[in-house]
């Protein structure tokens, strides 16, 4: 009589089933890593967007008392400071308006923003952003727009502070010239700074583990 020896499968089939559990069970896993993140990264923004709906409700009340409004882009993260402050043709020092201005701004920021650092450390920078008009050629009012940025800042940081050395920090300076002026005219308007506010995105890198 011979025997024959009857193949058996399952060992390839035991060794698939429990590589087929093996990977369920790692892409369990990362699923509930990714859910816990997501909703770490959720409380964080939410609270940092209170803290920045802090910060846009002190610059809204203080400024808006004197009439100055404000521009806020929730997509890029910014606010703006929409008060013209006007120079002379091909004239970089601020007007007496505009130091008016000035000081109202940097006393507000001193007092109501950097004396408190949960405030003070959700913003990066201030950008000083110095226009100029379509007078003259795109060298020269670049020159003007940077310039009056600078004159911005000296005037800022010259003001009797108690959070100079944070202010100077936050304070960045920026020409963009004549690149948004109207072109069919030279608008005196053109003749500006704007004040833009960018926040602390450190949520983001702190999560990715990504150094600032």
């Amino acid at each position: 009589m011979i025997f024959v020896k009857k193949q058996n499968n399952n060992t390839k089939n035991d060794f698939w089933i429990g590589f087929s559990d093996l990977m369920t069970g790692l892409m369990l896993v990362f699923i509930v890593l990714s859910l816990t993140f997501m909703a770490i990264a959720k409380q964080k923004l939410d609270e940092n967007q209170k803290k920045q709906d802090k910060i846009i409700k002190i610059l809204q009340d203080e400024l808006g008392s004197n009439g100055v409004a404000l521009d806020v882009d929730n997509e890029k993260g910014t606010i703006s400071v929409a008060q013209d402050i006007l120079f002379e043709q091909k004239k970089s020092t601020l007007s007496p308006n505009g130091k008016v201005f000035i000081k109202l701004f940097s006393t507000i920021l001193d007092t109501k923003i950097f004396n408190n650092s949960e405030t003070a450390n959700l913003i990066d920078y201030i950008h000083i952003e110095g226009y100029a008009s379509r007078e003259g050629s795109e060298n020269e009012n670049f020159i003007y727009g940077f310039n009056r940025a600078k004159n911005v800042w000296l005037n800022m940081t010259h003001n009797k502070l108690y959070n100079k050395d944070i202010m100077k920090r936050k304070l960045n300076i920026v020409s963009r010239g004549e690149i948004e002026a109207n072109q069919s005219i030279d608008d005196s308007k053109d003749r500006k700074v704007v004040f833009r506010f960018e926040f602390d995105d450190s949520i983001y890198k702190n999560l990715l583990g990504i150094s600032k």
